[in-house]
């Protein structure tokens, strides 16, 4: 008895003295290239592309991979990633709150909002030594998963708000955490929404609900769409200019 074939492969190849990360997926016709963050190249191939053919794409697309790698390694440079100190600042519903690290009575960590801050409690055996002024990555998860735990039902409750007042339901609901892209509307009436948004301001996540709901009703991004998303957010084109100049604000939710 065989077992099921592979779905993916991944390997390397070298081109002007750079390591290329090549990902093959079964399936996968057409090639593909991204920047990805400290400047690593991926390409994305099916099981079947030459290595030959798979250099000579990224020949072809070699100045924009140099220009995006430019921009993304200055971009890094000025929002170096977050840290977990004692004091850090960060955003829940839009509001700055601080990290705060205490000691706790338990044996695991736990995670609440307290006043102005977001608390993490130290378990006692793991207290001693510890330096809340160091970084502290290892709570990052963590705080994804406190952070998700409260999102799924307070957005679930803003659907629920939206689709009331603008009589259009989703066959589904699904929460996804991407970089930047923060919903999306399938044909099948399915939406996507990332549940970082449980960091942005309410009228921002808002906005995306609206934006996402418009499109059940029209699929485009045409007069009539903006028309709709207007008629329940006047405010759309600020809310949007919002997450593009915040998305950073919001990054402490990455995954790794």
């Amino acid at each position: 008895m065989f077992g099921s074939r592979p779905q993916r492969r991944e390997e390397w190849l070298e081109f002007e003295n750079q390591s290329i990360r090549v990902l093959r997926r079964r399936g996968q016709r057409s090639l593909r290239i991204h920047v990805k963050s400290g400047g690593q190249i991926l390409v994305t191939a099916g099981f079947a592309m030459p290595p030959r053919a798979i250099l000579n794409f990224v020949a072809q697309a070699w100045s924009w991979v140099e220009k995006s790698k430019e921009r993304i390694l200055i971009h890094e440079k000025s929002f170096p990633p977050f840290e977990f100190r004692q004091e850090d600042e960060i955003f829940y519903l839009g509001q700055p709150k601080r990290l705060k690290y205490v000691q706790g009575l338990r044996k695991k960590v736990q995670v609440y909002l307290g006043g102005g801050h977001l608390v993490i409690e130290v378990p006692p055996l793991h207290w001693r030594g510890f330096r809340p002024e160091d970084p502290h990555p290892e709570f990052r998860e963590l705080i994804r998963r406190f952070y998700r735990a409260k999102a799924e039902p307070f957005i679930l409750s803003r659907f629920e708000h939206w689709t009331t007042r603008m009589e259009l339901w989703p066959k589904q609901i699904q929460f996804r955490c991407q970089k930047s892209r923060w919903g999306s509307c399938s044909s099948s009436g399915t939406i996507s929404i990332n549940w970082k948004l449980m960091a942005a301001p309410l009228e921002v996540l808002d906005y995306v609900i609206v934006h996402e709901l418009a499109h059940l009703k029209i699929p485009n991004h045409s007069k009539r769409f903006w028309q709709l998303v207007r008629d329940f957010d006047a405010a759309h084109v600020e809310h949007s200019r919002w997450l593009r100049a915040n998305q950073q604000k919001l990054n402490f939710l990455r995954g790794d």
